[in-house]
């Protein structure tokens, strides 16, 4: 009874170890990435085929999407970021995206880490009972 424990507990193990092996260009997209996701934003995957990266996630909200393809868009590293596929599961927003990265060619890994912004890119303010979103700091009353 002891073999088939034992080369039962030896695959599991073996299957870890593999599903947590990322080459060093996974692990420089991923620190990209997490450096400028906003708060509430969750990858559970991330793939990169060349210089082009697909990450899926979930977030609260579709602004909070909105924010990280903004932050990805200011960056040096990333450019051409779309939005593949967003749907509303059991209320959370899961989505996919896809971005470019031209430092990762050749297993380039030159990236670097880009800074995380100081202050959000977009404002809400409410004036006079209507909301706005804005790019300016709301007005103080």
């Amino acid at each position: 009874m002891r073999k088939p424990l034992f080369f039962m507990l030896a695959l599991v193990s073996m299957n870890t170890a593999v599903a947590q092996q990322a080459t060093p260009t996974d692990t420089i997209a991923r620190d990209l990435l997490q450096a400028l996701a906003p708060s509430g934003l969750a990858m559970t995957q991330l793939k990169v085929d060349g210089t082009r990266i697909t990450v899926e996630g979930s977030a609260p909200q579709s602004t909070v999407i909105s924010q990280f393809m903004r932050q990805i868009d200011e960056s040096p590293q990333l450019d051409r970021v779309e939005l593949v596929q967003i749907q509303n599961v059991d209320g959370a927003m899961r989505f996919t995206l896809a971005a470019s990265a031209d430092c990762l060619a050749d297993g380039n890994q030159a990236c670097g880490t880009p800074a995380r912004p100081s202050k959000p890119s977009v404002y809400k303010c409410v004036i006079n009972g209507v909301v706005s979103f804005q790019a300016t700091p709301c007005p103080t009353p």
